[in-house]
């Protein structure tokens, strides 16, 4: 009777297992945590000034939910993240040179990347269709594989090197992929959005526009749902948040030269409901619009949205 009844638990428990996680799968694809209790809209900010450089996070309607890491205890400056799967991500983390991945379960945030050869973190964009991660190097941009290992292991040679063709990274900040699967990166430097074709083996140089005929600097980044391109420019009074097309061009002024809600925007990111959240250094905020430029709120601001870095949303049916 003990060994049936140890039989039936075993099949209990297996048949358990199987409704739970089947019962979970959205789309068919993307696995939901709603049941982990963690499927809710998530907002995350790197923020870093002075003494103050936390990861936190915030629910869809601009709420404090809690820290997720304090650096100010273990040293580093939280800087651009990444996607990772539906409940972590990855976040570069400059001076310490490493990336990290924090997830929202509970567990504690783990070393992903280390590379003797990267000696200046800054964005990160997730590649889907590899599972590879790329990373901001300076004035280069450096390839991962799905473990965190550079691609190559050793050597001086980037993924992307400073020059390609036309394209020339100067200080670049943001990376995204558009609609049509190319690599977009801002370069403040030399104010211009360079773009790459990344599909076969060594990237190439697909177009470099100038922004310079705005007088300011291309910063923040998104490749929206819409298929658009939006961008945030920072240089004195043009603090302007642009729709531009896929490669960066025919850019439109959507909100502009109101310091008193936008300045110095470094971070950009989409909302569920399509909305775009803006990060303000100059205001020490975060800041919601409608994609037409239309100002819906102050979506942040608090102690912990000081010199926000860069934003990451994840939700039970987050997709990279």
């Amino acid at each position: 009777m003990k060994r049936y009844s140890f039989l039936v638990g075993i099949i209990a428990t297996y048949a358990f297992g199987v409704l739970f996680f089947s019962g979970c799968g959205k789309n068919g694809s993307t696995l939901f945590y709603g049941a982990l209790g963690v499927g809710e809209t998530r907002v995350i900010f790197s923020s870093s000034n002075g003494t103050s450089q936390s990861i936190t996070m915030y629910d869809a309607n601009g709420n404090f939910k809690g820290l997720l890491a304090d650096y100010s205890v273990t040293g580093g400056t939280p800087r651009g993240f990444a996607y990772f799967n539906p409940i972590c991500f990855l976040a570069a983390i400059e001076a310490n040179d490493q990336i990290e991945k924090i997830c929202l379960d509970g567990t504690a945030k783990t070393l992903w990347a280390k590379n003797a050869q990267v000696t200046g973190f800054n964005g990160l964009l997730h590649l889907p269709d590899t599972k590879r991660t790329l990373a901001i190097d300076t004035s280069t941009i450096e390839l991962f594989d799905e473990e965190g290992i550079r691609i190559p292991p050793t050597g001086a040679t980037p993924y992307i090197a400073t020059t390609i063709g036309g394209c020339t990274l100067s200080t670049p900040t943001r990376m995204v992929l558009n609609a049509d699967g190319e690599l977009v990166v801002t370069n403040p430097g030399n104010e211009r959005i360079t773009v790459y074709n990344i599909s076969a083996a060594a990237p190439t140089c697909v177009t470099s526009t100038d922004f310079s005929a705005f007088a300011n600097d291309p910063q923040a980044l998104l490749s929206h749902s819409d298929g658009n391109i939006y961008v945030v420019t920072i240089v004195n009074a043009q603090e302007t948040l642009w729709r531009a097309d896929s490669h960066g061009a025919n850019a439109t002024s959507l909100y502009a030269n109101n310091t008193a809600i936008l300045q110095d925007g470094n971070a950009l990111a989409e909302l569920p409901n399509g909305n775009i959240l803006v990060s303000s250094f100059g205001t020490d905020s975060v800041v919601e619009f409608q994609t037409d430029g239309t100002l819906v709120r102050v979506f942040a601001k608090d102690s912990n949205t000081v010199d926000v870095y860069d934003i990451h949303i994840i939700s039970g049916e987050n997709t990279p």
